[in-house]
């Protein structure tokens, strides 16, 4: 799985390869206890769903265990208040989709991205034009552990000195989705460019709103 934004997250499952109906009514309910880019998650509870939804407890249980085995949510089991445990839902796509570009996804431009920023607002009362921007909320220690995640995922797919000539290129979607997923974290384009260009990243590569 790879956690995205929320505005990444909407656009996906509601392409050609997002999940059944019946899970996408979840997604949306999920994405109105969301804040800023979603990067923090949420964590309502089971039975507070079930009220949104107009379903027995049960059966957004089930749902909400399909979504996290298909890998479009990502769930933690975190210490609340009065050391209760519960579930902290994180917007998230399947790995096989994470390295298709949403707009190749969708059969449509990149700039389409503002139609689901429009309906995220709808949802969660936000005006639109500040979907996207760095959530105020969102801690050193959380921002902290995605950088990480990100240079693992690198260090693992990098070639020891020994291969390094050997080494393939990394194609222009996997620099996209890199440079899209950056972005979520609030990296400058121009130190995306200078970080990853010797892996061939130009401003081609960047976000359509901040290449222009």
């Amino acid at each position: 799985m790879s956690r995205v934004t929320v505005n990444e997250w909407l656009e996906s499952v509601e392409s050609v390869l997002g999940p059944d109906p019946e899970l996408r009514h979840l997604v949306y309910v999920l994405a109105r206890f969301m804040s800023g880019s979603g990067l923090t998650g949420c964590f309502p509870g089971t039975r507070e769903l079930a009220r949104r939804m107009g379903l027995s407890h049960a059966a957004v249980g089930r749902r909400a265990l399909k979504l996290r085995q298909q890998g479009w949510v990502e769930v933690e089991l975190r210490r609340r208040q009065y050391g209760r445990v519960g579930h902290v839902y994180f917007p998230s796509i399947p790995m096989e989709h994470s390295s298709v570009p949403i707009s190749e996804v969708n059969g449509t431009p990149e700039s389409s991205n503002e139609t689901a920023m429009e309906r995220y607002a709808c949802l969660n009362g936000t005006p639109a034009s500040e979907i996207g921007t760095p959530d105020p909320e969102i801690g050193t220690p959380e921002r902290s552990r995605l950088l990480q995640t990100l240079n693992t995922e690198k260090s693992a797919a990098s070639p020891s000195p020994a291969n390094a000539g050997s080494a393939a290129r990394k194609t222009d979607q996997e620099l996209r989705v890199l440079a899209r997923n950056l972005r979520g974290l609030s990296w400058s384009p121009q130190r995306i460019i200078e970080k990853h260009g010797k892996d061939g990243m130009t401003e081609a590569h960047l976000p359509e709103e901040v290449a222009t």
